[in-house]
């Protein structure tokens, strides 16, 4: 008998409260026919990045949801669960044929502005593994465990939404410190809050540039409600 669907606590900033970011997630098959599933938070398909001939990546709407962030005393890493339900389709008979084929198959999770989605360096990225499957009626429950977990402070960081993960200036921030802010005496050392993200987007509007700030503000996977 199929079991239930947990109850799952909502992201806060999905996208259909509102947010201007969009979520999408790719679990690799361990096959070749199809290497992946792609699924979005979004409420249409999304076409975002490319496959190796350059054809645009299709991602299928699905309702998300997030479940609770655990960790143990038992050494284990942390995880979390995401359910899958709407348009699993091949998902869903692949996991029916063989619950086990999935466990251990890589399962990221992407984030990036409706604005950039022509841009796949935009995205912020979380790379996690499938450690457990739970099939139910038109839903499929991950849990997901990864050791980037273990790279910011358990709770604040992992479980706080105002506090961005980047690193200043690299390529997924995208801000040009040697162009806009050569020697810090502007702005100073990012405090990664979504205000000096914004001044940071003023500025590079003042100088002339396009605006990447406040869109490149990533406080993921600090997506949970407490």
């Amino acid at each position: 008998m199929p079991e239930q669907i947990p109850q799952f606590i909502v992201p806060k900033n999905m996208r259909a409260q509102g947010s201007p970011f969009i979520w999408l997630f790719w679990l690799a098959t361990g096959s070749t026919i199809p290497s992946a599933y792609r699924f979005t938070a979004n409420n249409t398909a999304v076409f975002f990045d490319a496959d190796s001939s350059g054809n645009p990546l299709e991602w299928t709407p699905g309702n998300i949801t997030f479940g609770e962030f655990e960790i143990t005393s038992d050494g284990s890493l942390p995880s979390f669960d995401i359910g899958i339900g709407g348009g699993l389709g091949g998902l869903m008979q692949t996991i029916l044929n063989d619950p086990d084929l999935l466990i251990g198959q890589d399962f990221d999770i992407y984030r990036v502005h409706e604005d950039q989605l022509g841009d796949p360096s935009a995205k912020s990225s979380f790379e996690g593994t499938v450690t457990n499957i739970h099939a139910a009626v038109d839903a499929v429950v991950f849990t997901i465990s990864s050791e980037d977990l273990l790279d910011v402070p358990v709770p604040n960081s992992v479980l706080d939404p105002l506090r961005c993960q980047r690193q200043y200036g690299d390529r997924g921030c995208g801000f040009q410190i040697a162009v806009h802010d050569p020697d810090l005496t502007s702005l100073g050392a990012c405090p990664k809050t979504r205000p000096a993200c914004r001044l940071r987007g003023d500025l590079e509007v003042a100088n002339g540039a396009v605006r990447l700030h406040p869109k490149r503000f990533f406080a993921f996977p600090g997506m949970l409600v407490r």
